[in-house]
């Protein structure tokens, strides 16, 4: 079942989709669970096998947005407490923290974790050394295939080449051995505002490295905060759950399953043209920036921001509201965390329905053939 399919049919043709998609899920079970002599193992594995790759997987793509960042873990707190959580979850700048917090832990470790007092929280503004240890404390000390052996979860970490403005995705398949809480230093590095980060690996039985020595790496809202075809490259998802409070992005965006406005069209028209009109800009800087290479960075980047795919598959969104871009890189004290995260559970709560109806064969083919 689909999130449109859902959100457009009526009661009565929900509830038969559901069903239907329940029957579906427990013949699945009935396969899994039979006897030899009924399906012979080879078969029973060629049926779920075939099942698994026909059933596009679930990722939760978590944002960039400074402090408004901490309103991700009460969309965490929610999927975990209602069994939704996807197995694979990304994360760009303040989202990557977040992600990695899910994704270095088991269930139990996670929501122990995710209640306000466990999370140190202080009014002030962060700096790289507050930055790093506010991760440090975080944050386990593993790697990404260490990491996914713990937590049963995939994690991607989006990061940006201060080189090209170049997007590069961190994760156990392809950069197995980096090291976490490093790369989302990195993902975290606003410019102007955090220094750009060195990566860093440790290997099985090898000692920490650089990786990819001599490039450095900034901002991963920049280039690639929601980094849905890589997903599906990576690990076959069809199926999307955003997170989104990017600040610079979330004034335009309006959740096609519930927003039909007139001014929600207006919204979207604005963007489109907005979108075109940076666009437009970078290009016609490019000239100017030419051996300049900061100033080519942010023109890059201004082009990259512009060209991106926000939304997904359900998308849960905070109320819109105007917030004061000074204190966007401050951490949130102890009123402000419990506010973002009542704020990103309630917001995630409602779309649980059509979140369990959708992903029910993605959860059931998790457990029979992962």
């Amino acid at each position: 079942m689909t999130p449109e399919t859902f959100e457009r049919s009526n009661e009565l043709e929900r509830t038969a989709l559901v069903e239907h998609t329940v029957t579906v899920a427990d013949s699945l079970r009935a396969v899994a669970q039979a006897a030899p002599n009924q399906v012979a193992p080879e078969r029973r594995l060629a049926l779920l096998s075939m099942a698994r790759d026909a059933t596009p997987r679930v990722a939760l793509m978590l944002s960039g947005g400074g402090t408004l960042g901490n309103y991700h873990y009460g969309v965490v707190r929610s999927l975990l407490g209602a069994g939704l959580l996807p197995k694979v979850i990304s994360g760009a700048s303040a989202g990557s923290m977040i992600g990695a917090v899910a994704a270095t832990r088991d269930d139990k470790a996670l929501a122990t974790i995710l209640r306000p007092h466990a999370l140190s929280a202080s009014r002030r503004r962060l700096d790289g050394s507050r930055l790093s240890a506010k991760i440090a404390e975080v944050i386990p000390d593993m790697t990404f295939a260490e990491a996914a052996e713990v937590s049963g979860r995939r994690l991607t970490i989006s990061v940006t080449s201060v080189a090209d403005a170049s997007a590069l995705v961190l994760n156990a398949e392809t950069t197995p051995h980096v090291l976490i809480r490093r790369a989302v230093l990195a993902s975290c590095a606003v410019p102007y505002s955090f220094p750009p980060v060195q990566l860093v690996e440790r290997p099985p039985g090898e000692a920490v490295r650089p990786y990819r020595p001599g490039f450095l790496w900034a901002d991963g809202s920049l280039s690639a905060d929601m980094p849905a075809a890589e997903l599906k490259a990576l690990y076959g998802v069809g199926l999307t759950v955003t997170s989104l409070v990017n600040p610079l992005i979330l004034p335009w965006i309006r959740d096609p399953h519930s927003e039909n406005t007139f001014y929600d069209s207006v919204a979207r028209l604005s963007a489109q043209a907005t979108k075109f009109y940076l666009g437009a800009v970078a290009d016609a800087l490019a000239p100017l920036t030419w051996g300049q290479p900061d100033a080519d960075f942010m023109r890059r980047a201004m082009s990259k921001v512009a060209t991106q795919r926000y939304v997904g598959d359900i998308n849960i969104l905070p109320r819109q509201r105007w917030h004061d871009p000074r204190r966007l890189l401050d951490e949130a004290d102890a009123a402000q965390l419990r506010a973002f995260m009542d704020e990103g559970e309630q917001s995630a709560n409602r779309r649980l329905d059509m979140l369990r109806a959708c992903t029910l064969l993605d959860r059931t083919l998790d457990l029979l053939a992962p």
